[in-house]
């Protein structure tokens, strides 16, 4: 009888949770942001990148926003103290009275007083900011609103080329890293074609919506077993109905607000509840247009990401394509293309490891291991660095703390008898896994993705129990890594694979595996499969006129 209480519980107790999740949601009570504009105008994006080179922010922080003596804008950097730092009464504050002593930053912020930038040119810079931050673009006339501010979004340009509306969530950074992949490949494949990016849980959903996505980095962090039954309890059929009809109303009307704006060809999601409902919303929609999905987990894919209605449904993995086909998808509208990564991710030329580690001021000839937190630092992260490098040992250390200031000073006091490079945030992930051996860091699919890419055997420290379990044994089973839970089992790896200082026969056998499972170039092939839908599409729908 006791044994399977448990199993009982959690099938009754966690679908009853969620479904009273989303009840509290919908009745609750929208109140007024704190953080609207208290100016009540309007912002233009296009009026406000020319703002934000005139004003000359570029010098701080990049023509393209990516940082530098500044903080990078887009994504946004997360500072210390500040919790929605694309909060438009926090970016009004700091672009007026200006802000310094940030940790890693040489440059202070300095005051733009009105008779600089006026009161509409402020308005206007808030709102190509976070224009940026939502769609990758700035320019045009139609409106939305966020956190309190309107703002003009963006009409795409006329060109010849196709549209895409890319749809993804900040639920997990995995899910913004493939759709920037796969924004970067259509761009190089066509110049021309538009994109458009829309974020319909965190970004520019409805109250319902933003409340229950904000849940998921509280419950990862606190609680990942908590999250795992979740992750299960959803993945039954009666459950993901539920969720399915609570979030149809939430996410419909922004949907179709993001259709009349973009009029894309082809609407392209990385989000596993986000396909079912954009297949309603299509199927009432007046211009036929493609459904295409790119499923992002590598083994335990949930039912979300098998969408019957989707014209072409793209897996990483032959395990993610045996269990989208188990799920009634069609044969026909399922291609294995691997996991779309930035197309920065490859393998190492001849002599380039030692140039990067020259550059980076490390021994050019020494076995170098690769610790990554995540973009928002892991607490067990100095642990891990702690076992490799508290003692002398044959390797060398770089260690990646994300925007976890508080991991990263702490670690910098730590005076380790190995050689170790400790750094923050990094946009030079590619380069950094060059000038490795080994990478170290949980089960993430994008992480392991990324690896792979660059050829590059891995040891994995941790899961997240649900959609990631699965990943560790894929790792395994397949040769390219290990698994080693806890800092004593993560030096026997580490050990085992270069402790010799030169890398041994079994660290040689994981890279030759590594290189031979990687998927160079997939986000290229999906990004082709997707500008060949739109052809089709774009075809139909200018025959039907």
């Amino acid at each position: 009888m006791r044994r399977w209480r448990l199993p009982v519980f959690i099938a009754v107790f966690v679908p009853a949770v969620i479904a009273g999740w989303t009840m509290a949601a919908v009745f609750a009570q929208e109140s007024p942001s704190p953080s609207a504009s208290a100016s009540g105008l309007s912002g233009d994006p296009a009026k406000g990148a020319q703002v934000f080179s005139s004003a000359g922010c570029t010098q701080c922080h990049g023509a393209g926003l990516e940082g530098g003596v500044g903080p990078k804008l887009n994504p946004i950097q997360k500072l210390p103290g500040v919790d929605n730092p694309l909060d438009p009464s926090f970016l009004s504050e700091t672009i007026r009275n200006g802000r310094g002593g940030d940790p890693g930053f040489s440059a202070q912020m300095p005051a733009f007083a009105a008779d600089k930038v006026s009161d509409q040119e402020l308005n206007d810079l808030i709102a190509f900011i976070i224009n940026q931050n939502q769609s990758g673009e700035a320019g045009g006339q139609a409106r939305t609103r966020t956190t309190g501010l309107e703002v003009s979004a963006p009409h795409p340009a006329t060109t010849s080329g196709g549209s895409v509306l890319i749809l993804f969530s900040d639920t997990g950074g995995g899910h913004r890293a493939a759709a920037r992949a796969l924004d970067g490949a259509l761009r190089v494949l066509d110049p021309e074609v538009r994109v458009h990016w829309c974020d319909p849980l965190m970004g520019q959903g409805r109250a319902v919506a933003r409340r229950l996505s904000s849940l998921y980095p509280t419950i990862i962090k606190r609680s990942p077993t908590t999250w795992g039954a979740i992750f299960h309890a959803s993945n039954t059929g009666v459950t993901f109905t539920a969720i399915r009809a609570a979030l149809r109303p939430q996410l419909g009307p922004v949907l179709r607000r993001q259709l009349e704006r973009a009029d894309p060809d082809v609407v392209l999601s990385v989000h596993p509840l986000l396909n079912h409902i954009t297949a309603s919303v299509l199927r009432r929609d007046p211009r036929r247009r493609a459904l295409m999905t790119v499923v992002t987990d590598l083994v335990d894919v949930h039912r979300g990401w098998a969408c019957r209605a989707a014209d072409l449904v793209v897996v990483p993995t032959e395990a993610a394509e045996r269990a989208t086909l188990s799920r009634g998808v069609p044969a026909d509208r399922v291609r294995l293309l691997g996991m779309p990564v930035d197309l920065r991710f490859r393998p190492a030329e001849p002599g380039e490891a030692a140039a990067v580690r020259r550059r980076l001021g490390l021994d050019e000839a020494r076995r170098t291991v690769l610790v990554a937190g995540g973009g928002e630092g892991s607490g067990r992260l100095f642990d891990q660095v702690r076992a490799l490098g508290e003692d002398r040992r044959p390797w060398q250390v770089i260690a990646v703390c994300g925007r976890n200031e508080r991991l990263r000073r702490r670690m910098l006091r730590v005076r380790f008898e190995t050689p170790t490079l400790v750094l923050g945030f990094v946009d030079d992930m590619p380069e950094l896994l060059r000038a490795s051996d080994l990478a170290v860091g949980k089960a993430g699919p994008g992480a392991i993705a990324e690896a792979l890419a660059t050829g590059l055997p891995l040891v994995l420290t941790g899961y997240l129990p649900g959609q990631e379990r699965g990943n560790v044994r894929f790792v395994t089973e397949s040769g390219v890594g290990l698994y080693a839970p806890g800092p004593d089992r993560l030096l026997a790896a580490v050990s085992e694979l270069i402790g010799d200082g030169t890398g041994g026969e079994a660290h040689r056998r994981m890279r030759a595996r590594a290189a031979a499972m990687a998927h160079p170039g997939a986000a290229l092939r999906a990004a082709q499969a997707c500008l060949e839908l739109g052809d089709r599409y774009r075809a139909a729908s200018q025959a039907s006129r």
